[in-house]
């Protein structure tokens, strides 16, 4: 050691500076976001899905790509996850998902279903616990060893 107070800066690598990308566009992303929705909602649905709930399906996993968005936004880039952040990220998400049920009865062919809010919502919980799920079983940082 060369008896600094500060500790040597830690080695750029692809996932630090994927982590700053996130953080440094955040908000660009969640506003791109929320209007993707909106622009997929937009769509008159001409026929029918393939197979009864594929929609939901459809749902599901369209905003569990929102929360993990907002909750980007709302954690800075996953750093600062708390109750508080991942709660205000899934409000966010519900009533973005309430909204855009709302705006589907004036799409043709399409209608405000309390099933599809549902799924929304429920891929807004799944968001939030696989950002629970990767604070709680990341590995532990290794100990400093003393000279």
């Amino acid at each position: 050691m060369d008896g600094s107070p500060h500790p040597p800066p830690r080695a750029e690598t692809p996932w630090r500076r994927w982590r700053a990308w996130l953080v440094r566009w955040r908000y660009l992303l969640a506003l791109l976001a929320v209007l993707g929705v909106f622009l997929i909602s937009s769509l008159p649905n001409t026929r029918p899905p393939l197979f009864h709930g594929l929609d939901k399906l459809q749902h599901l996993v369209e905003y569990l790509l929102l929360g993990l968005i907002l909750l980007n936004l709302t954690t800075q880039g996953f750093q600062r996850v708390s109750l508080r952040a991942l709660s205000l990220a899934w409000s966010v998400l519900v009533l973005v998902g309430a909204l855009d049920e709302g705006y589907q009865y004036w799409i043709p062919g399409r209608a405000p279903d309390r099933w599809d809010l549902f799924a929304s919502a429920s891929g807004g919980l799944l968001a939030v616990a696989l950002v629970l799920a990767t604070r709680l079983f990341r590995p532990l940082p290794l100990a400093r060893q003393r000279p």
